[in-house]
Parts: structure tokens; C-alpha cells; sequence
């Protein structure tokens, strides 16, 4: 049954005047059966549930990661097992995750769980949605690894092709396509998983493993976990760039997440400055520390809420996980009152009046980015008929502030 939504919020986005202290605040540890957890594979957010995939299996926090509850490692087939990915289908309303070699569903929110007919794969690192395929990508260094789709929620699934059948860690669905990163390169799928080709020139293809690859203001960013740093490129993963100022040494970008109009990274010591936390606000232009009031220390892993608003980080060794809901965004803090989005729901054109100039955002429920636009006028109509049923953020940028909705396609 799909889920049905029977309201509509208005978020409006306070931003943080950048002179701002910013503070990350220390949550605690879940745990099952008095165990806490000793790794974290993702920490993700869909809609007003925040998952973190763990070797204690999987976690939901209903407070923004202030207590969770298990909804895995109890019983079923999901039982002992770590997870280490997750993903929300509001369109179904099917929640998946993925094991260390098969992929499992849930019908009711996390309570039964069944396992889909993917098994035997490698670790199920990360999936996505485009349009009606659910993709998966899935790897480890045993050889299993590669590409699985499926248009029946897992009932049948097939195999996508991807050179050298790489070990794939990362995943996006960027410019209705896929893109998929990890050992020796970047990826691009336009037939919804079926067929990868590798993409884009200024980076190593051979000694490097990239484990995340995100999207900010147009810009695509990929991290090297083995030591050759960050990559960015403005043109859609055409051509790369390495930033030597800020990641150079031998730089082994552990994880990254994007929201908002900022970037987090994190990795080891021998980066430049040392800093084990990273923040851009302005595309990965330049970068500043975002340890804030943590102690240097190794934190492996970043993850955020559904709606951008808060940021998570873990730190492996000291066994800690951390919140930051109030970093410094890309604007000043500025209201904006007059801006009009109609009808809401809608089944076609959405209309937005008192815009101004500036960027039109519109995100999935992952907070995932589906289409940029560069508004020249006061008002912009936005044509929503070729997506799917089911709820969105725009997430509108000019020069007084900033304003997010979720509107709902019928």
C-alpha cells in the first residue's frame, strides 16, 4: 500500500549567521541488549526517521537520533546480522536493507522482515531509487561485488553491467542518471542500472577507491579512501579536478555528505592542516575546519537527517556519535515571507511567484538531488508530471535567504 500523505508542511530554513559558534552535541550510543554498537556502515534520514546501519544491525530514531530503537538484530532473518545500508521506498511504502550478502524488506516499517530473492551478493553498500528500478550497489574485496536492480521490490532482481565488475561503495542519482563510484573510478548508468560506463578524466584509475561520491550546488565530489584525496567537477562528472590545497599529502577521505548548500568530509591526519573534519559552503571553493568544540580524534563516518537540517558524525575509536544541527549554511539568516508555491498537491505544473532571482532545488525525501534550475525572473512554473507519485523539497536560494517546501505529487 502506498503511503498516503495527508498534510503539507512548510519547512522554512533558519540559516546561521556564519559568525556563529557552531556545536556539535553528543548523543548516545545505541544499544541492544545493554551492546553498543562498535561500527556504523551509514547514517541516513528519510522523512521524519533517522536510520543508522550498524554491526548491531539496524537502528530508527522518531527524535533526530536522540533514542533508538532496533529493527533488526532481535529475530527473522535479519537476526545477528550487521546491516549496513537502508533505504526508505515512500512510494511503495517498502523499507529495504542491505546485509553483508542479501538484501531484506519490510512491509510494516522495520517490525517483520522478509528476504528478497538478492542473495549471495557482497556487502549491500547503498541503494537508490530512479523512477520505478530500485538499485543497489554491492561489493567487498572476497570478488563479490557489482550492480543489482529490480522494477518488483526485490521479487526478481538482474544484474547491471559495470567494467572490470569493480567493487562499487557509492551511489546518486544526479541529472536522471545514475552514478556509481568505487574501486579505480566514477561511473554513469542513463538505463536505470542496467549498463555502467566509466566517466570523466582528472582523476587516478588505478590505486583508488572512492566510497562516496555526492552532489552541492552543481558541483559532484568524490572522496579517495586510500589516500589521493578529494575530486570535484562542475560539469556533471565529465572532468575532474584534485584539490591539492586542502586535501593533498596522502589524504584518505573517509566519508562525505552534502546538504543544504554545504559539504562535510571526513579523514585521516596526514591531510593538509590535519583536520578531521572538513566544511565547504560554496561548492568546494574553499574549505574550513568543522571539528568545532570535538577534539581532534578518527571519525569514519557522516550522515545527516532527511531534510539537510542536521548532520551526524561517529567517532570509531572513542565509540561516540554526534549531532550538529546548526552549521554554517550558505546564507545569512534572512526571511523570506512572500514566496507563493501552487497548487500544492498537484498532478502537473507547479507554480512559484515572489522568487526573485536565485536557484530553484528540487530533492527526493533522501534529500537527494533530482534538478537544479537558475531562476532569472520573479516566477517560475515547474512541471512535475514525468515524476513519480509522492512527496518532494524544493528548496528555493536567493539573495535574502532561503526557503524549503514539501510539496506533493499526486
Amino acid at each position: 500500500m502506498k503511503k498516503k500523505l495527508l498534510f503539507i508542511s512548510i519547512l522554512i530554513v533558519s540559516l546561521n549567521n556564519l559568525g556563529t559558534t557552531q556545536t556539535w552535541e553528543e548523543l548516545t550510543l545505541p544499544q541492544f541488549n545493554s551492546d553498543s554498537i562498535t561500527e556504523t556502515f551509514s547514517i541516513t534520514g528519510f522523512d521524519n526517521v533517522v536510520y543508522l546501519c550498524s554491526d548491531l544491525g539496524l537502528f530508527a530514531s522518531q527524535d533526530n537520533g536522540t533514542t533508538f530503537t532496533n529493527l533488526t538484530f532481535g529475530n527473522g532473518p535479519t537476526a545477528n546480522l550487521p546491516i549496513r545500508s537502508v533505504f526508505m521506498d515512500v512510494i511503495s511504502n517498502v523499507l529495504y536493507a542491505g546485509g553483508d550478502s542479501s538484501i531484506f524488506k519490510s512491509t510494516d516499517n522495520g517490525s517483520t522482515w522478509t528476504e528478497a530473492s538478492a542473495i549471495g551478493l557482497g556487502f549491500i553498500n547503498k541503494f537508490e531509487r530512479i523512477d520505478n528500478t530500485i538499485v543497489a550497489v554491492h561489493g567487498d574485496f572476497s570478488g563479490a561485488s557489482g550492480i543489482v536492480y529490480s522494477d518488483d521490490e526485490f521479487s526478481t532482481f538482474s544484474n547491471g553491467n559495470i567494467p572490470n565488475n569493480g567493487l562499487v561503495k557509492g551511489l546518486l542519482v544526479s541529472d536522471n542518471s545514475l552514478i556509481a563510484s568505487g574501486y579505480g573510478g566514477i561511473f554513469r548508468s542513463a538505463d536505470k542500472g542496467a549498463n555502467f560506463s566509466q566517466i570523466g578524466i582528472g582523476y587516478p584509475t588505478t590505486g583508488t577507491n572512492f566510497w562516496n561520491v555526492v552532489e552541492s550546488n552543481n558541483m559532484l565530489f568524490a572522496g579517495d579512501v586510500w589516500g589521493k584525496g578529494l575530486y570535484r567537477s562542475a560539469d556533471m562528472g565529465a572532468t575532474w579536478v584534485y584539490d591539492s590545497i586542502n586535501f593533498n599529502d596522502f589524504c584518505q577521505v573517509f566519508d562525505m555528505e552534502s546538504g543544504r548548500g554545504a559539504v562535510l568530509t571526513v579523514q585521516d591526519g596526514a591531510c593538509n592542516n590535519g583536520e578531521a573534519i572538513k566544511i565547504s559552503t560554496d561548492g568546494g571553493a574553499t574549505w574550513t575546519s568543522a571539528l568545532y568544540n570535538l577534539n581532534p580524534a578518527f571519525y569514519n563516518q557522516l550522515g545527516r537527517n532527511a531534510d539537510g537540517s542536521c548532520f551526524f558524525a561517529y567517532a570509531r575509536f572513542e565509540k561516540k556519535l554526534y549531532r550538529l544541527c546548526d552549521a554554517p549554511l550558505q546564507l545569512n539568516e534572512a526571511e523570506i515571507a512572500s514566496i507563493q508555491v501552487f497548487p500544492n498537491p498537484t498532478s502537473g505544473v507547479l507554480h512559484l511567484n515572489n522568487i526573485e532571482k536565485g536557484t530553484v532545488n528540487l530533492y527526493d525525501l533522501h534529500g537527494k538531488l533530482l534538478k537544479s534550475f537558475m531562476n532569472s525572473s520573479n516566477s517560475l512554473a515547474l512541471d512535475l508530471s514525468g515524476y513519480d507519485k509522492g512527496s518532494y523539497f524544493l528548496h528555493i536560494l536567493n539573495n535574502k535567504g532561503s526557503k524549503t517546501f514539501k510539496v506533493i505529487k499526486n
